[in-house]
């Protein structure tokens, strides 16, 4: 089960839990060609499906090694922070 993760607000950004919204801002920046080049694990062309996936993946992921990741918003996800617990 996932714990419940905090939403930590600041004056000009919010780190948030993601969302299944999030999918379409975030196959837009990672199929971004310079952010694949600059990346191990990041396709490109990234395909259609994937960021759902990866989302799903994230609710499951904190639990088994303790890496939580957080969408970076300022009224649209911005980017992608991952925190850890260990």
């Amino acid at each position: 089960m996932t714990p419940h993760l905090p939403i930590l607000r600041t004056s000009r950004l919010v780190l948030r839990p993601l969302e299944t919204t999030d999918a379409p801002a975030i196959q837009r920046l990672a199929g971004d060609r310079e952010i694949a080049l600059n990346t191990l694990v990041i396709p490109h062309p990234y395909p259609d499906g994937v960021a759902e996936a990866w989302i799903e993946e994230q609710k499951q992921q904190g639990e088994f090694d303790g890496m939580y990741n957080f969408a970076i918003d300022d009224g649209g996800l911005i980017g992608i922070a991952g925190l850890t617990t260990k």
